[in-house]
């Protein structure tokens, strides 16, 4: 499994336009992992949302639409990979 669950400041901003968005987009995963989506990586511990939502994004599994209103969505494909919002 190696490193994937030590964040990286490079590899999440590689993903985002910037740290605000960054930030904004882990808040909102937290929320929807609190309200009981399932988590996207096989790490992370389950009472840590933000970490876990940070580290989805940095594992390229939460896409991130620029829109009036910044739109978060799971890239997994898998069935089992529901995520509501």
């Amino acid at each position: 499994m190696g490193n994937e669950n030590i964040l990286e400041m490079e590899k999440l901003l590689s993903r985002v336009p910037n740290r605000f968005v960054l930030a904004v987009a882990a808040a909102r995963r937290a929320r929807q992992l609190q309200e009981g989506a399932r988590k996207l990586v096989p790490y992370g511990d389950v009472r840590q949302q933000v970490l876990t939502g940070l580290q989805e994004i940095q594992a390229g599994k939460i896409a991130i639409e620029m829109t009036s209103e910044l739109e978060i969505e799971k890239t997994d494909t898998s069935p089992a990979a529901g995520m509501t919002e």
